[in-house]
């Protein structure tokens, strides 16, 4: 409760939670994940907003307020003024290693063919297909980690138990 009340208060402070921001995406296992679920959650959300007629300017500063991360923020944001300076959304996403190379791709071949929305609902269910694949094996481990955690704390208590017996049995 105390942690929870704690880390509310520090994540308000700007400095803090763009240095924790940039750690998770740089972390081996978690980066990847938060930048598929990101780009999955942006990929759904440009397709509605441009399915339903919203300029693609309108739609990125929409979709700048969608991400939690404050790097994949402002990389939506730099996005957005590119391209409003002309430069194709595919390169305005390249230009940023913070997206899915997925969803770099099927931007650029819905670019290509005309039918961006179209596009960008393949890519979000593409990427929530991989997501949620990831996530399933990333559960799958949690059970046999959590046992052997379990198991050193039981080994660990019964030793503290049996080392003083043991001891008494050398003593006489």
């Amino acid at each position: 409760m105390g942690c929870a009340f704690l880390w509310r208060h520090v994540a308000k402070i700007p400095g803090f939670r763009m240095r924790v921001d940039g750690l998770l995406l740089k972390l081996p296992v978690v980066g990847p994940f938060v930048r598929d679920l990101t780009s999955m959650q942006l990929a759904h959300t440009l397709h509605v907003l441009c399915g339903s007629g919203v300029q693609l300017h309108d739609a990125l500063i929409i979709c700048s307020k969608v991400p939690a991360n404050i790097h994949i923020r402002n990389a939506v944001l730099a996005a957005t003024l590119r391209v409003e300076q002309g430069t194709s959304l595919t390169d305005a996403l390249a230009s940023h290693r913070v997206f899915s190379p997925l969803l770099i791709q099927f931007t650029e071949s819905g670019e290509a063919s005309g039918q961006l929305d179209t596009m960008l609902q393949r890519a979000a269910e593409v990427l929530e297909d991989d997501t949620r694949s990831r996530l399933q094996s990333m559960a799958s481990l949690v059970e046999p980690v959590a046992l052997l955690v379990v198991a050193a704390i039981v080994f660990t208590i019964v030793m503290s138990i049996l080392q003083p017996i043991f001891e008494m049995n050398t003593l006489f």
